[in-house]
């Protein structure tokens, strides 16, 4: 009978965090069937002489014969399972065989020669011989080092403590995150059950901000990209950017499945309009008389008397009340109401010049006001006249 070695599925057994199984169980059984509850011998040389004792004990991932790391051996086609200290089963095939998987390792038949160092890690020395022509797999040398494949997949790991962390450059986490069904996209979703998801950035050490930031390009040299974090310099902040020779775009805001305001990258603020031609520049974008471009109320609009629109020529009188304003003022009645001017001669502050009622009348209110236009021009037709609006009616 001719000995058929065990292999592992991996180049050696691992936990469920990707180590080394220390203290593990392995059944060796018959094949095709469940190895725990159907074993076979199991041998530690190719003779088939010494058997070995199941469940197999592990050491650094490797079967542990007595003292020293072994290898297996079995007389025909197997089956194995093995678990870790926690009885948690890692692997479980009901067909191995001789030499199977990408990537597998037979002890001692590969011109390895393993051995266990006095401080615990494994030693390997010799020339690895990997199956499939070494496709995937990368070699390691030195104490405790281990053979992993570059492209690993890990199955439903979980990380009890420590960070994760990424030691090279450019590196990525990929996953479908553009799924054509949405609830199939790779996500961030929190451990609490019912509880609510916060993705969190935080900065390092003495820094003072923290944001997260999307480009537009599968290169970030030159492309644009958009901002949301906060800085405690210059608080909480939206930015639209670029790097390199990306171009600049404008910020946006829609609702409804509609564009409802957009900052243009001149600075131009529009509501209901893509282009902006003003600091700001509103338009009403539905029919209707009761439809209007911008509103400005009190917030209290049972007991307020009035509403100001403020325009100032730099940034200090709006404190002392020194700058120029339109404002309405509730004289009483739902509908009832006066529409003001006032002005700021000399950097006094603002006082009232003009007043239409509620009723249409232009209330003057400086004295010696005047009205000045040009009521000389030469050409009599260009001379600034009063007409009354009713067609082919006189003026009185």
């Amino acid at each position: 009978m001719s000995a058929v070695t065990v292999n592992t599925p991996y180049p050696t057994f691992t936990d469920i965090d990707g180590q080394p199984l220390e203290d593990g169980y392995v059944w060796i059984g018959v094949t095709g069937l469940e190895p725990q509850a159907n074993p076979q011998t199991a041998y530690w040389d190719a003779a088939l002489t010494l058997t070995a004792t199941q469940p197999v004990r592990t050491r650094g991932g490797y079967p542990l014969n007595g003292a020293a790391i072994g290898r297996l051996y079995t007389g025909s086609p197997y089956s194995i399972k093995v678990q870790n200290k926690n009885t948690s089963t890692l692997v479980l095939d009901l067909t191995g065989a001789a030499g199977s998987g990408v990537g597998s390792i037979s002890f001692g038949s590969t011109g390895l020669t393993p051995a266990v160092a006095t401080d615990g890690d494994v030693v390997v020395a010799g020339t690895l011989a990997v199956a499939n022509g070494g496709t995937g797999v990368t070699t390691a040398t030195g104490t405790g080092s281990v053979v992993r494949a570059t492209s690993p997949t890990v199955t439903g790991p979980t990380v009890s403590s420590g960070n994760l962390a990424f030691s090279g450059t450019a590196q990525r986490i990929t996953g479908d995150f553009t799924n054509a069904t949405v609830a199939n996209r790779l996500m961030f979703q929190t451990s609490t059950v019912n509880g609510n998801t916060s993705v969190t950035a935080i900065p390092n050490g003495t820094s003072v901000q923290s944001n997260l930031r999307a480009f537009n390009n599968s290169d970030p040299t030159n492309a644009s990209f958009a901002d949301i974090g906060v800085d405690t310099t210059i608080g909480a902040f939206v930015r639209a950017d670029r790097t390199g020779s990306g171009t600049y775009l404008p910020i946006t805001f829609s609702t409804g499945g509609s564009e409802r305001v957009r900052v243009d990258t001149s600075g131009n603020v529009g509501i209901g309009t893509a282009s902006p031609g003003a600091v700001f520049h509103t338009v009403r974008t539905s029919a209707g008389a009761a439809t209007v471009g911008a509103f400005i109320q009190n917030s209290d609009n049972t007991t307020s008397t009035e509403v100001r629109l403020a325009f100032a020529a730099n940034s200090a009188p709006l404190s002392a009340d020194r700058y120029g304003w339109i404002g309405h003022v509730n004289t009483g009645g739902t509908n009832g109401g006066a529409l003001t001017f006032a002005t700021t001669p000399g950097g006094a502050p603002a006082t009232e010049r003009l007043r239409i009622d509620s009723s249409g009348n232009i209330n003057v209110a400086t004295l010696g006001a005047r009205i000045t236009a040009d009521f000389s021009n030469a050409t009599l037709t260009n001379r600034v006249a009063f007409q009354t609006s009713t067609a082919n009616s006189a003026t009185s």
